[in-house]
């Protein structure tokens, strides 16, 4: 319990130093990382963390297991040439089993794909307009969330762990 106030203090820190501190334009590329106890973190992840928790009323604690997840994720489909939620190889949607063995088991589990936006608000727009990238956004089901940006490429992950 400890642990997930000091994570959840130290993402708030985060947010209110970069998110009024940093420029909402900025190409998205590993120069834009900052790198903290929790891992390398991105202004575009914290960006879309903070978009989507705006967005809702049940607010999303921050997830280290699903960020990296997450970035693991987006350097796959970039380095292998895809967009997609199915592996191109073995046609298979590989993410959830991912999440159960890295993060734990789960009760629900939601994922969101982007690519080729210059900047978090844009991103985050582009989002809010599928309807079902918002579901997975709005879901009050979902208490976690690791976003993960790796060049072009932005995936969002979402959890319930209860």
């Amino acid at each position: 319990m400890k642990k997930t106030i000091y994570v959840a203090m130290m993402m708030c820190i985060f947010l209110v130093v970069f998110l009024y501190t940093v420029p909402k334009k900025y190409h998205l590329d590993s120069s834009s990382v900052i790198d903290s106890r929790l891992g390398s973190i991105s202004v575009t992840d914290i960006g879309l963390f903070a978009e989507a928790n705006r967005e809702r009323v049940e607010k999303l604690e921050w997830s280290p297991c699903l960020h990296v997840l997450a970035v693991k994720r987006s350097r796959d489909m970039f380095e292998r040439d895809y967009f997609s939620h199915q592996d191109p190889v073995t046609r298979k949607i590989e993410t959830w089993d991912k999440i159960a063995a890295s993060c734990g088991q789960y009760i629900r589990v939601g994922e969101n794909l982007v690519k080729d936006f210059s900047d978090y608000s844009e991103t985050h727009t582009a989002l809010m307009a599928s309807e079902l990238h918002r579901e997975n956004i709005l879901n009050e089901r979902f208490t976690d969330m690791g976003v993960g940006c790796y060049e072009n490429i932005c995936t969002e992950l979402f959890g319930d762990f209860r």
